[in-house]
């Protein structure tokens, strides 16, 4: 195989990553809407039940971008509650 073919399956099966991750994603949000909330947190959720695991280095990178530029803010919290050793990093979807 050439590094060209290479390159264009790698891209091609990333865009449609991109694409199943939105809809989990977009799923996420309007669960949120529907109950009256401007925001949703940990907007991954729910991608190990279609079979994806969750998005890191470029393939996030991917989808931040898509989501920004729909207008959507997209915030990462690093260490919420330093105190905690259960804290986690999460990310946090917002329309408002």
């Amino acid at each position: 195989m050439k590094p060209e073919e290479a390159r264009r399956i790698s891209e091609a099966n990333v865009a449609n990553k991109t694409e199943e991750y939105l809809e989990v994603v977009y799923k996420r949000i309007e669960q949120a809407a529907l109950k009256g909330h401007f925001r949703t947190s940990h907007p991954f959720y729910g991608c190990d039940d279609v079979g994806l695991s969750y998005p890191h280095g470029g393939q996030l990178d991917d989808i931040i971008r898509v989501l920004t530029v729909q207008g959507y803010k997209v915030v990462h919290y690093d260490n919420p509650d330093p105190g905690d050793p259960r804290s986690v990093d999460y990310y946090e979807v917002s329309w408002k």
